[in-house]
């Protein structure tokens, strides 16, 4: 019900999309700072989630206007990516606060995770309860495998379109990105 009340109160898939975007957009630093950092967990992410939808819900359909953001806020009205930053923002502050104000999490619990994956980090104090589990090293082939990974994304998610068009220059540009992701990817892998 609330889905289709937001897409009739909006004028372009565009909106809807920036809508969505600016809903979940304060959730994946946290999510991504989950992995490198013992301290992070689920009652992080809620706290992220829940501050992403009420600052994008008040930045919507609350307060649209009145912001004084400089380029974010031309004429007081806050911008897609406006929206984005406060919304990123206010996520971010709310979850440091959750993890400055609350208990951390008993290392021990997080043992067999870590013997599973050896996530890079700050893993110290889990760490120090597995002696016998040497750390993954280095970041290198990590960021590697990650951008390599977008290069795949993006070179594959172009083919099928320069075909269609029979652009042939460009197919050619988006073949050799993927397989340069493709040689990334397992370079990283064999790390």
């Amino acid at each position: 019900l609330l889905a289709a009340l937001i897409a009739l109160s909006s004028d372009s898939i565009r909106d809807l999309f920036t809508l969505f975007l600016a809903l979940l957009g304060g959730v994946g630093p946290v999510y991504l700072l989950r992995w490198v950092w013992w301290r992070v967990r689920a009652r992080t992410e809620l706290v992220a989630m829940l501050a992403s939808v009420g600052t994008t819900v008040f930045t919507q359909f609350v307060r649209p206007d009145g912001w004084s953001l400089g380029p974010l806020s031309p004429e007081g009205v806050l911008t897609s990516e406006g929206r984005l930053v406060v919304v990123v923002s206010v996520s971010l502050l709310c979850s440091a606060a959750t993890l400055a104000f609350t208990r951390a999490p008993d290392p021990r619990t997080l043992v067999e995770f870590y013997r599973r994956v050896r996530p890079i980090g700050a893993w110290g104090p889990v760490r120090a309860l597995c002696p016998d589990v040497a750390p993954h090293g280095d970041l290198a082939p990590c960021l590697l495998g990650s951008l390599a990974g977008i290069a795949l994304t993006y070179g594959l998610l172009l083919v099928p379109g320069y075909c269609l068009l029979q652009r042939w220059t460009p197919l050619v540009v988006a073949l050799v990105l993927a397989a340069a992701g493709v040689a990334g990817v397992a370079g990283a892998l064999r790390r």
